[in-house]
């Protein structure tokens, strides 16, 4: 066999991808949950021995709980496991430069969303001459 991965990393991928496609079906039953969640913490059990501690990531612990979401607000194609990654961009942004970057991050993010409250209760007050959301919001603070 002279095969891309060795056997032992295909089947780890593999754990990862069954156990994904149970909660992710069009229905899924209890026994698919049980199943799946089998499957996801072998996967991230395995992670360290079968590649190496540095792929033991926060996406990784939050697999496994996958099953309680499914659970609780049904298929996964339902709902988002990743809300918070959107809000990724937002944080890179909110720094210019290596020094200081916390202070930087804190003071502009601690800003964005009473500025948000402001513009929607300025908005409401006057909705026909007040359109700078796309301006306001889409630039960095």
């Amino acid at each position: 066999d002279r095969g891309l991965i060795t056997k032992e990393v295909l089947m780890h991928w593999v754990s990862m991808i069954q156990g994904v496609s149970l909660l992710n079906g069009r229905q899924v039953s209890t026994a698919d949950i049980v199943k799946g969640s089998r499957l996801l913490n072998e996967y991230h059990d395995k992670m360290p021995s079968v590649h190496d501690k540095g792929c033991c990531t926060y996406n990784l612990h939050a697999m496994t709980h996958m099953p309680e979401q499914v659970t609780e607000h049904g298929p996964l194609w339902a709902s988002s496991m990743f809300m918070y990654e959107s809000f990724n961009s937002t944080i890179l942004n909110s720094s210019n430069g290596t020094q200081y970057v916390p202070q930087q991050m804190a003071e502009r993010l601690s800003w964005r969303r009473p500025l948000q409250i402001l513009y929607q209760k300025v908005e409401k007050s006057f909705p026909d001459s007040f359109s700078l959301q796309h301006n306001i919001f889409r630039t960095r603070l």
